[in-house]
């Protein structure tokens, strides 16, 4: 408007008048291109989204507050146990996070370290857990109170009760791994006559007992993180969170928790494609990392390979991985000869036998391809397990509403039927 009004009111031909308005109007139209840049329709409809997005974390935590205060939750035991971190992210941002176990802890451990240390985010799947994190956790409340900054964002994630709790079972319990060593100690209070294999190994607890395992370790407040009611873990009433993701809006709900960090226009890194590979590699990494573990080679709670890769399996189709009717190869057809070798022996023949090392080699490739070919090529319509529907489908009601009322308060609080 300024060079437009100059060149009007010159009288006559001026040089020098001119050329002030001719640049006066060039950087007027270049800001006003970056302008538009910025608020480009893209740009318009991520902000649009953001904002509809808030408005959801706004009624899920004016959703807190009146459950928190109809049912004196902080009086029942709310925030017993402390589980919060400010951790450190690139170029001096920070988010306060309460981790839950089974939602999404270890995406969340690759993220933060991938965003601490500048990498691509497209090598967070291929990063160690945690590789780089820099986190301090808060001991008591009143830290919290006195250290977290307002600007800070604060985020916690939920899930509903149930799909964390079969997520807990196939996870630590059914499927291969590491925390089975840790099983006898519940098993001697919920179930008397142990065989002393059954006692020792733990790996014949089913579903009903794991249960009663749950309901067991959860009255005093202090059981097991990976399946402890969530809101006694986060000070659910004491805090006001920013961001009350779930497992269910996970996508969204990280989107909003990245932009309220600081990082906008955040790419989408949790598919649904790329977080099913992710658990089809690592439940075959499980059973060709067994021998690792310091309870499996122990001859009482050795099993065969091939015992072994019908587990994984049953864990793929029960998690919905793949279809009901995929067909499964006879073990003998991916594993070759060390189909029928136990677990105590893998972990003797990999220090010692060159000529098994390979065929164990082969045998994984073999098996993480073959998987990976029938998750990519089956019907996507075609029928799949409810794995919850499936592992509650003979539990008593009796049990069920014990369940519900062990874990009243993350029902009430977060929401969930």
């Amino acid at each position: 408007e300024i060079g437009v009004t100059i060149m009007y009111y010159s009288n006559g031909f001026n040089k020098t008048k001119y050329t002030a308005a001719f640049i006066i109007i060039i950087v007027s139209l270049i800001l006003l291109s970056q302008t538009w840049l910025q608020y480009s329709p893209r740009r318009w409809n991520e902000d649009l989204r953001m904002q509809k997005i808030a408005k959801v974390h706004k009624m899920r935590l004016q959703h807190i507050h009146k459950m928190c205060q109809e049912h004196d939750v902080r009086k029942v035991g709310a925030g017993v146990q402390n589980n919060i971190f400010n951790v450190e992210l690139s170029e001096g941002k920070h988010v306060i996070f309460c981790p839950i176990a089974k939602v999404g802890t270890t995406f969340f451990g690759r993220l933060f370290g991938i965003l601490q240390m500048n990498q691509p985010i497209d090598d967070m799947y291929n990063m160690s857990v945690f590789a780089g994190s820099r986190y301090h956790k808060y001991q008591t409340f009143n830290e919290i109170e006195e250290n977290v900054r307002r600007e800070t964002p604060k985020m916690i994630f939920v899930r509903h009760p149930e799909s964390r709790i079969v997520s807990a079972y196939l996870d630590k319990i059914y499927g291969i791994g590491a925390f089975r060593q840790r099983i006898p100690a519940y098993l001697k209070s919920v179930r008397p006559n142990n065989t002393e294999k059954s006692f020792i190994c733990g790996s014949d607890v089913s579903f009903d007992l794991f249960l009663e395992i749950v309901l067991k370790d959860t009255r005093n407040g202090h059981g097991n993180r990976h399946w402890m009611p969530a809101y006694s873990r986060c000070f659910a009433c004491s805090i006001d969170y920013d961001i009350i993701g779930k497992m269910e809006t996970f996508n969204d709900d990280l989107q909003y928790a990245m932009h309220l960090a600081g990082y906008k226009d955040f790419p989408e890194v949790t598919t649904t494609n790329t977080a099913k590979l992710e658990s089809i590699k690592r439940e075959i990494e499980k059973l060709f990392r067994a021998h690792k573990n310091a309870k499996f080679p122990s001859p009482e709670c050795s099993f065969t390979m091939g015992e072994g890769y019908d587990r994984v399996w049953s864990i793929l189709k029960i998690h919905g991985l793949l279809n009901k009717n995929t067909i499964i190869p006879p073990s003998k057809t991916i594993l070759g000869y060390i189909d029928n070798t136990t677990v105590a022996e893998v972990s003797k023949l990999v220090k010692n036998d060159p000529i098994f090392v390979r065929q164990y080699q082969k045998a994984e490739k073999d098996m993480q391809d073959y998987v990976l070919r029938m998750h990519k090529t089956q019907d996507p319509n075609g029928e799949k397990y409810n794995a919850i529907e499936y592992l509650f489908r003979n539990i008593s009601e009796e049990t069920k509403a014990r369940l519900k009322e062990a874990y009243k308060y993350d029902y009430l609080l977060f929401g969930y039927e």
